[in-house]
């Protein structure tokens, strides 16, 4: 290989998402994460194969000896965590504006999976009954609208153009590698999944706030570096697939994290599962189950 040409793969390796993804890899599986690359899923709305750079999986047994009922080997009580990761890497700063908004005030059910409906459908306010405290998700301001920034007389010739496809692909293709994996994992009578679709960004996040509108015409915008965003969208799903007619609007929830935040983020989520596992556990050993106060359609 001559030195001309060595340089530009080095060159345009370095500008793509690679080495992120495998540095993002090596930190999961150093751990304790069960992690695959490039995993291969069936998109199901063009029906053909495509990948994710991430699929990590991790099994927690920590409440396993908290159940009162004997229980065959393999379905033990236990939480089973799948972070499904796109690594992206861009030059011009991703801005997420926080005008997302939740139907209602509970984990999403795009997210989590059991093989009870009174659990998955539970709000914050009820979970708390069992145990659950704290979520990142509880009282987290949510982000919708976003924003790729391209400067006048950037390298690309873009001259006050909006592109968001980067941004808009890593949501998408986490999102739907997520939904994928949740429909082949079945769930026993006391394991549960729990299914986090995450972008991990090398380079900057931002958080935007629309103000009140001013004199001169328009709105102020106030703008600030993030760590970690939650952006939430809806998505129009059939209430049978055979049906033309029923649809009703799907929540999901993505986190945005800076590649420099993510060591922080994964204890946040290890830190929320274990809150979580406890919470199932208790509301697995009550003999008075409260009743979730609203019906999450799936």
């Amino acid at each position: 290989m001559n030195k001309e040409l060595k340089s530009k793969i080095l060159k345009d390796l370095k500008q793509s998402g690679f080495p992120l993804q495998v540095e993002t890899a090596a930190y999961l599986q150093g751990q304790g994460w069960k992690v695959d690359e490039d995993l291969l899923y069936v998109d199901e709305e063009s029906d053909k194969e495509r990948s994710v750079d991430i699929h990590a999986l991790k099994v927690d047994y920590t409440y396993a000896s908290k159940t009162p009922k004997r229980i065959t080997p393999g379905n033990e009580n236990k939480l089973i965590a799948h972070l499904v990761i796109e690594c992206k890497k861009s030059t011009k700063p991703w801005i997420f504006f926080d005008n997302g908004k939740v139907r209602w005030p509970i984990i999403p059910s795009t997210i989590l999976t059991s093989k009870y409906d009174d659990f998955n459908n539970l709000m914050f306010e009820e979970l708390e009954t069992y145990g659950l405290k704290e979520h990142r998700y509880k009282n987290a301001k949510f982000h919708k609208s976003f924003y790729q920034a391209i400067f006048k007389g950037d390298e690309e010739g873009r001259e006050n153009k909006m592109d968001d496809t980067k941004i808009r692909g890593g949501l998408y293709q986490a999102t739907k590698a997520s939904r994928y994996l949740k429909q082949r994992y079945g769930v026993g009578e006391y394991s549960f999944h729990l299914f986090h679709p995450v972008v991990v960004l090398e380079g900057e996040l931002c958080s935007a706030s629309v103000g009140k509108p001013l004199k001169t015409g328009g709105y102020s915008v106030k703008i600030k570096a993030a760590d970690i965003i939650h952006v939430v969208f809806n998505r129009l799903v059939s209430v049978d697939p055979s049906e033309k007619a029923g649809f009703f609007e799907e929540e999901q929830v993505v986190d945005i994290v800076r590649a420099s935040a993510f060591r922080k983020y994964l204890r946040l989520v290890e830190k929320d599962n274990k809150a979580l596992h406890g919470a199932w556990t208790k509301f697995h050993n009550s003999s008075r189950r409260v009743k979730p106060l609203i019906k999450v359609m799936k």
